[in-house]
C-alpha cells in the first residue's frame, strides 16, 4: 500500500475517532512500516500477529476487553467509524461480544482505531512536532521510533 495514502486513511480514521494528534498519525505510520513494510496482511513466518500493524490476537481481545467493553460511548464510535454491525463478533464465554480477530486485516479501519488504542494505554504522550533549522514543524522519527520500540515492541527477541 502507498505510505502517503495509508497515512491519509490513518488521519481520517483517528479524526473521525476524536483521537488524532499531531503525532498520532505519524506513530501509526512507522510502526505499520516497520511491522508489516505496508505489504503484509498476515505474519511473515507463521506467526499469529494480523494486519498492517502485526498485531497479535491476545492483545486484540485485551484492548476489546479492557477498552471497548467498559466504555460505551467508545465502543459505539468504533462500530460506527469501522463501519460494524452491531451484531458483529461472537459470544465469549462471559456473554459479551467480541468482533473476530481476522477482522485486523479484513476491516483496516478497525486495525488503524486498535493500534491508536493500544498507544493510548501509555501515559506519556507521542512524540509531537520539532522545529527544523528552517522553523518548519517536522516530525521527529528517532523519538517516534523509541517510541515504537518501547510500547510495541518492548520485547524484541519475541
Amino acid at each position: 500500500m502507498d505510505p502517503n495514502q495509508f497515512g491519509i486513511l490513518i488521519d481520517e480514521v483517528l479524526s473521525e475517532l476524536k483521537s488524532n494528534t499531531p503525532g498520532a498519525m505519524m506513530q501509526l505510520l512507522v510502526t505499520a512500516a516497520i511491522e508489516s513494510g505496508l505489504r503484509f496482511f498476515k505474519q511473515v513466518g507463521g506467526g499469529p500477529a494480523l494486519g498492517f500493524f502485526q498485531m497479535e490476537p491476545a492483545t486484540f481481545y485485551d484492548l476489546w476487553r479492557v477498552v471497548y467493553q467498559e466504555d460505551a460511548y467508545r465502543r459505539i464510535e468504533l462500530f460506527r467509524v469501522c463501519h460494524l454491525p452491531s451484531q458483529v463478533g461472537m459470544e465469549n464465554t462471559i456473554g459479551a461480544y467480541e468482533p473476530p480477530v481476522n477482522l485486523l486485516y479484513k476491516n483496516i479501519p478497525l486495525a488503524i482505531a486498535t493500534a491508536r488504542a493500544q498507544y493510548q494505554r501509555y501515559s506519556e504522550p507521542l512524540p509531537s512536532l520539532v522545529k527544523n533549522e528552517f522553523g518548519n514543524d517536522i516530525y521527529d522519527l528517532d523519538a517516534i521510533v523509541d517510541y515504537y520500540i518501547k510500547y510495541w515492541r518492548p520485547n524484541p527477541e519475541k
